[in-house]
């Protein structure tokens, strides 16, 4: 059972004097936005308060608040229970009249997970997830759903892929390093079981799935050399037990008929522990029913010697009878009750129902083997509506926040995260969208979408969804309105360019940039800041000579997005290959990252100043979700996802 509790703000009273006040303070909670998720043990509380007569004191409980503007602004950092913690204000005057401001709420969990891909059931009962875009293990509670991430001294793998359980270790592989990897769930600590300088043998090309065998050995699925590799877990030495005619994806150990099981995206076969020799249990030819596409992970019941089979392309989960071979749906969007997959990718046991994991969903789901019945055992979504699948832009809209999704299009997200399609499948009309990339802040009802894919520049209409193409031929990556005029990114041939909205025309400005990623207007500057993937990550160009000059930053690993906030002193940067926000300080051309607590980047995007709120709003499409910043100390939580 979750948590749940309330944080008094109390503005205390200060002198007063002259004639009676009896007019309440009015005030609001600016940081965390309502509806908010975070793996923070505490967070920074920031709202504004005001009074004809003045504010003397903001209390959060029993933590005095601090501001260097008479509590115009305040801040107050709280400490956060596991669960629902809703955040309600009361406000003082000098003169003793209170008032309720409008209460926030953030949620308190473990871990937002970012990407679970494989499954098993730990010791303890609990089920052990790996996240790969997180690179982190985490325990669900099958029970409650809680969700807490195991020891982890570092440093985690590269490439974690394939996961077992052995005792109170993790067994892994790590693609990039080529290794079978253990994790101690005790203490925390890393150890390679197996690598290029562990043991001796064939070194592994790419491990995908490990499967424990008796006497402390595994098998391993080399999906490049397409063989099933045997790894001794004391010595670290490998044979290669057999060459497949396919690309492993999966392996497991089938204890009931003493044999190991490799799965491809469209088979499964029995590999011969002994011999080596593979014979097809499943696929085209052999057995009946729905034919594997996109089989991703297997387990099989040792007590029966049944195969469950994930498979992401039908979005099912499937036995396969070790006799026959024939093939059942168990559970799919037309077999058993409840919310359905959307790419499940890893299946294990645990008594009579099967634990499945879903990447797209970041969830847990528990299934009933035989009716299919699906259970969401864990899951953290932010706000109602269509999910957020490939975010890749942001900007602040007059009471919303707009983002361009890969997928789903453009997307109004409200405070409290609830999601609404503009435009988009389903929504709106015109040219289809392609490959949005870009959005700028509205003018008039209407938003810019840049489209790469389209090789277009869109302008929607915010009230009916309605898209209209601009200018087409280029390959616009961002897009922005400098008063009347329309700014974009071409990033075919590295320009920025202006675009007339009456007949689609495009006028250089800028020239001679590289792979340009984003553009933010600073209007009273007369100019414009350009991301780039190339040296030198951001320029500023004047508006009226088209110069561009370089800005004094260190080297970025591939810059995403960019922002400038209301005052125009500094910029925010996304940098994808770092999972970090940057702030440029345009006075002092000091870059530093603001990394408070939250729950981290896994791929940092489009990125917006929301200047009614004063925060920064990030776009991670690791995530699928839209993050605000509290650019003073760097917090972060999740508003939508």
């Amino acid at each position: 059972m979750r948590a749940s509790f309330a944080l008094l703000l109390v503005l205390g009273c200060g002198g007063g004097g002259g004639d009676r006040d009896s007019l309440p303070p009015t005030g609001s909670i600016v940081f965390p936005p309502r509806g908010a998720l975070t793996e923070a043990l505490s967070i920074p509380v920031t709202g504004t308060a005001a009074d004809d007569r003045g504010v003397a004191s903001v209390n959060v409980g029993a933590v005095p608040a601090f501001t260097g503007n008479g509590f115009a602004t305040w801040r107050a950092d709280v400490p956060l229970a596991r669960g629902v913690n809703v955040l309600a204000a009361l406000a003082a005057d000098g003169a003793g009249n209170l008032a309720a401001l409008p209460s926030a709420s953030v949620t308190r969990t473990g871990v937002v997970p970012a990407g679970p891909v494989a499954v098993v059931l730990a010791p303890d009962g609990r089920g052990l997830v790996l996240d790969v875009t997180l690179r982190k293990l985490f325990l669900v509670d099958l029970a409650t759903g809680e969700r807490d991430l195991t020891p982890d001294a570092g440093p985690a793998p590269l490439a974690p892929s394939g996961l077992a359980v052995d005792g109170a270790r993790a067994i892994l592989c790590d693609v990039a390093e080529r290794a079978i990897v253990a994790l101690d769930l005790v203490t925390g600590q890393w150890t390679v079981l197996s690598d290029d300088l562990t043991g001796a043998g064939a070194p592994l090309e790419r491990p995908q799935s490990i499967a424990l065998l008796p006497g402390g050995r595994a098998a391993v699925a080399d999906a490049i050399a397409g063989a099933v590799v045997i790894a001794d877990l004391g010595n670290g030495n490998r044979t290669t037990l057999a060459s497949l005619a396919f690309v492993p994806v999966a392996v497991a150990f089938d204890a009931f008929h003493g044999r190991i099981l490799a799965l491809g995206s469209d088979r499964l076969v029995a590999v011969d522990p002994v011999s080596g020799v593979a014979t097809v249990v499943s696929g085209a030819g052999k057995g009946g029913g729905p034919l594997l596409q996109g089989a991703n992970a297997l387990f099989c019941d040792p007590a029966t010697g049944v195969t469950f089979v994930t498979d992401g392309a039908i979005a099912a989960l499937l036995s396969v009878d070790a006799a026959s071979g024939n093939r059942a749906v168990v559970s799919d969007f037309g077999v058993g009750s409840g919310p359905p997959f959307s790419l499940p990718r890893g299946v294990a046991g645990s008594g009579a129902r099967l634990l499945v994991s879903d990447p797209v969903l970041d969830a847990l789901f528990s299934v009933d083997r035989g009716a299919g019945e699906r259970v969401l055992v864990s899951i953290a979504p932010v706000g109602t509506g269509a999910p957020l699948l490939a975010p890749r832009d942001v900007a602040p809209g007059t009471a919303e926040a707009l983002v361009v999704d890969l997928v789903q299009g453009l997307v109004a997200i409200e405070e409290d995260g609830d999601r609404r399609t503009v435009s988009g499948p389903g929504a709106g009309s015109g040219p289809a969208f392609v490959t949005p990339l870009g959005v700028s802040a509205p003018r008039a009802g209407a938003a810019l979408v840049a489209d790469g894919g389209a090789g277009a520049l869109f302008s929607v209409h915010l009230a009916t969804g309605a898209r209209t193409i601009l200018s087409s031929g280029f390959l616009p990556t961002d897009a922005a309105f400098f008063g009347a005029r329309i700014l974009a990114t071409d990033s075919d041939t590295g320009e920025l360019v202006e675009v007339d909205p009456a007949n689609g025309d495009r006028t250089t400005i800028a020239s001679g940039l590289g792979l340009v990623r984003s553009v933010v207007v600073d209007d009273a500057n007369r100019r414009a800041f350009v991301l780039q993937a190339a040296a030198p990550p951001l320029v500023s160009v004047d508006l009226a000579t088209g110069a561009v000059t370089p800005l004094p930053v260190p080297a970025l690993i591939d810059p995403k997005g960019l922002a400038l906030d209301a005052q125009g002193e500094r910029l925010f940067v996304t940098d994808d290959g770092a999972d970090a926000l940057f702030a440029l300080d345009l006075a002092t051309g000091l870059l530093a990252p603001l990394s408070g607590e939250g729950p981290r980047y896994a791929g940092p995007g489009g990125v917006a100043y929301d200047a009614a709120r004063g925060l920064v709003l990030v776009a991670d499409s690791g995530r699928g979700a839209l993050l605000a910043v509290e650019p003073s100390s760097g917090a972060r939580v999740i508003v939508s996802k």
